[in-house]
């Protein structure tokens, strides 16, 4: 079936909402709607006017049917944009949908979305939080790239997040710190590479974290501390180069640490502890599993050293 298209007006207030909230809209936006190919629903495909409006509500319904989806770069580039409502019945929000909308402070994500598209938020530059809905199973890339002012990121109780892709909070300078969730198995590449401010990184109970990719948390000047998840195999290639500021890296005794990358841990200038014991350390060390320029382990039983044990 073909898909139509239909341009509408997306009033900025619900019916029954009194005129001074629509005066504060600035107006209508004309918003097109493409008619989705299950014939029930609708997604917003792009809006045609008023680009300088500063507050934004999108309607639950077109036509008698639900709006569930904001189309790829429906909204990019909407530098005077400050809020945005989304409503309960959107599911999904395309790649670059909100890309770019520099002055954007406030947005939630309603809690039945379950995909984001990559750069879904990226450039958002005033966007201060975020929480992410329980029904998201990817961070795409660069879903937040970018995003200096964001200083809260929270999952939803429940949260079946399995992967941080590529960028996906890469240079969010504000940022301090950041819980994943127990079912989160992939960091990507500099998925929180720049993020200056990061001083803390935890994981939920029973992570189950299986790889910290190629900087992940490259030049985290700011991190003081991190532990790997016992989860873990693959730390991979400067994972945690320059992260200038660490005073300790904790590996378990239990930990299934089977690959720690080149330049792994290149300029940190703290501590390694192993829970475990020397022997445990020079097993896994004689084994090769254990590299990237480390020398050094604080073990349960005393220190270890490349060079002088």
């Amino acid at each position: 079936m073909k898909k139509k298209v239909f341009l509408a007006m997306a009033m900025c207030f619900a019916l029954g909402v009194a005129a001074s909230a629509f005066a504060a809209c600035g107006g209508s936006t004309a918003l097109v709607y493409e008619l989705n190919e299950d014939g029930a629903s609708y997604s917003v495909r792009s809006a045609k006017e008023n680009k300088s409006a500063e507050t934004l509500e999108i309607p639950a319904e077109y036509e008698g049917k639900p709006v569930t989806a904001l189309g790829e770069k429906a909204f990019s580039h909407w530098s005077a944009l400050k809020s945005v409502t989304i409503p309960d019945s959107v599911t999904s929000i395309g790649l670059c949908a909100f890309a770019s909308c520099s002055a954007l402070e406030s947005v939630v994500l309603p809690a039945g979305v379950t995909e984001l598209g990559e750069e879904v938020f990226s450039w958002c530059e005033a966007l201060k939080s975020v929480e992410v809905p329980a029904g998201v199973t990817s961070l795409p890339k660069h879903a937040f790239d970018n995003c200096k002012s964001l200083v809260s990121v929270t999952f939803a109780e429940g949260s079946k997040l399995t992967k941080i892709e590529e960028n996906a909070f890469s240079v969010c300078t504000a940022l301090k710190s950041i819980e994943i969730p127990a079912g989160v198995t992939l960091i990507d590449d500099y998925a929180f590479g720049w993020c200056s401010a990061l001083e803390s990184v935890t994981f939920a109970s029973g992570s189950k974290l299986e790889t910290i990719d190629q900087y992940a948390f490259y030049k985290n000047s700011a991190l003081k501390s991190f532990a790997i998840p016992s989860e873990v195999k693959t730390i991979g290639n400067s994972a945690f180069e320059d992260c200038s500021a660490i005073e300790t890296v904790t590996i378990e005794a239990d930990s299934k640490l089977s690959v720690v990358g080149n330049n792994a841990f290149r300029n940190c200038g703290g501590t390694l502890v192993f829970k475990g014991t020397i022997d445990q350390w020079k097993a896994l060390y004689a084994a090769g599993k254990i590299g990237g320029g480390i020398t050094g382990a604080q073990c349960s039983n005393g220190m270890w050293s490349l060079h002088g044990d």
